[in-house]
């Protein structure tokens, strides 16, 4: 257990700083903030990723495998378009205004 914990803080890190850096190229100076809402959206992600499957294979009777594709495929685009308009959302500086 203590490994599996220690491995998902090791994955989600290496995640978050990936996409800051390569898919969103975040120069944001909140860094704390950003890897926060990473966290939360991949926390959410998992709960809906459980309760989907739960739906479509006791629900719906669907094959384990064939459900697993279509949530991963589902949450795989909804989790991006969150961390592009949450997690990694580029913030307009206010004017500055001189004297």
């Amino acid at each position: 257990l203590v490994s599996m914990a220690l491995a998902l803080v090791v994955v989600n890190f290496v995640g978050w700083l990936l996409n800051r850096l390569w898919t969103f190229g975040s120069t944001s100076d909140d860094r704390s903030g950003e890897f926060g809402r990473y966290l939360l959206v991949n926390l959410g992600s998992a709960g809906v990723t459980m309760v989907l499957m739960a739906l479509l294979v006791s629900g719906l009777h669907m094959h384990y495998l064939v459900a697993s594709v279509a949530v991963s495929i589902a949450m795989m685009f909804l989790s991006y378009f969150v961390h592009k308009q949450w997690s990694f959302r580029k913030l307009e500086k206010a004017p500055q205004v001189r004297s």
